[in-house]
């Protein structure tokens, strides 16, 4: 997906979702954004990108679940011997030179989440129209 992105002129990836969890009551939005180890400016610049859609999520009324890294658990390093990142989309699109986001909108299993933001195209709308104006 990564590679394709580059293919076409990419300058970000964002790879979007509906979260989930055992819990029933977790709910809100979250972004995953890339660490500032092998490069910086990307995780900058990612940094800055995720908090734009998190703060548009949010002012639609979901909890605010934060912006977050998650580095690598299997000890695998960028070139700066520091850890890279978890997903794959964010590690690849940094080597690919530009930020890689991942935005979990709302949880699945929450019943207040599906029936205040998921359950009608105009409400999944609504979560379209924040990303893209974050993005923007």
């Amino acid at each position: 997906r990564v590679s394709y992105a580059k293919s076409v002129g990419a300058t970000v990836f964002v790879s979007i979702h509906i979260n989930s969890n055992q819990n029933s009551s977790a709910n809100g939005a979250a972004v995953y954004y890339p660490n500032s180890n092998g490069n910086a400016g990307i995780g900058s610049k990612g940094q800055q990108l995720a908090s734009k859609i998190e703060n548009r999520l949010v002012s639609l009324g979901l909890a605010n679940k934060g912006i977050l890294v998650r580095d690598s658990d299997n000890g695998e390093t960028y070139p700066d011997g520091k850890l890279t990142d978890y997903y794959s989309v964010i590690r690849n699109s940094k080597y690919a030179g530009f930020p890689g986001i991942i935005v979990e909108h709302a949880f699945i299993t929450s019943p207040s989440d599906v029936s205040n933001f998921l359950s009608t195209d105009e409400k999944l709308k609504s979560l379209g129209v924040a990303d893209a104006t974050g993005i923007a």
